[in-house]
């Protein structure tokens, strides 16, 4: 019945009401209060459903194992390998688990070392893409489309550092990242300037025009009097190349020399 009239099974009225006309009145429960772990899950179904992520999801517990992984990741070495490791486990997943990586990097409050630890797993996520895993290699396109609004989230953290120590140890990490992505031919190398330049001034680097083809790209008309056959030759010049020619003829071989055995 309160389902029928816009009730859930979390929240209801509370107003007394007739089932049946002048019948007696029905007094609703209270609601209960929500605990912390209601409350997580409640958060947890407002963040998939502002997704848009096509394909296989996560489970709920999948979802909270990854998402507490990024929380509390670092740029240890142990604890990149494991949430690469996650990734690459449930990469039929991939498409929900890209999503949850940008929108952890596109939180203004959250440190800038754990940042780049996140763009370390991305990197290290993209390094293993190659990996003879199903449907590993879709984290590369994945990663790509949201790339550009990931740097630029890094870009307005970098800004916000004071101290020119930390910015320029910050720069050097996450250029040397680019740089090794530039190594590995990850993606087209105007893609990863586009990168450099949306990190450094937090603007993606402008499209440059496609130049105008030249009308004249074949060259200009030869004259109709223009002798393009060269000088003929008189009959002293036939006479002597007709000669040397003769000359030639014996130094070539009757028959094709048959090949030499491999000494392989």
């Amino acid at each position: 019945m309160g389902l029928a009239n816009g009730d859930s099974l979390h929240r209801w009225r509370l107003d007394p009401f007739q089932i049946v006309e002048n019948g007696v009145f029905y007094t609703p429960p209270q609601i209960p209060k929500e605990s912390k772990s209601d409350r997580s899950h409640q958060s947890r179904d407002d963040h998939s459903s502002s997704r848009h992520t096509t394909g296989k999801r996560l489970s709920d517990r999948e979802a909270q194992e990854f998402e507490d992984m990024l929380k509390t990741i670092t740029v240890e070495r142990k604890r990149i390998a494991a949430a690469m490791a996650f990734a690459l486990d449930h990469a039929d997943c991939s498409g929900e688990i890209v999503e949850i990586t940008a929108e952890s990097m596109s939180l203004a409050d959250t440190p800038v070392p754990l940042k780049i630890s996140r763009l370390y797993l991305i990197s290290d996520i993209l390094y293993n893409s190659s990996a003879p895993v199903r449907n590993a290699s879709s984290y590369r396109s994945g990663f790509q489309s949201c790339l550009v609004s990931i740097f630029e989230n890094i870009h307005k953290c970098f800004s916000s550092i004071e101290s020119h120590i930390v910015r320029k140890a910050i720069q050097e990490r996450v250029l040397m990242v680019l740089t090794t992505w530039e190594r590995w031919s990850l993606y087209p190398p105007n893609f990863i300037e586009n990168l450099r330049s949306t990190f450094e001034t937090g603007q993606p680097q402008p499209t440059p025009a496609v130049p105008e083809a030249d009308p004249q790209i074949d060259g200009d008309p030869l004259d109709d009097d223009e002798d393009v056959d060269g000088v003929p030759l008189d009959e002293e010049d036939l006479q002597r190349l007709s000669a040397q020619l003769q000359q030639l003829l014996p130094i070539l071989p009757n028959q094709p020399t048959a090949p030499k055995k491999s000494r392989w």
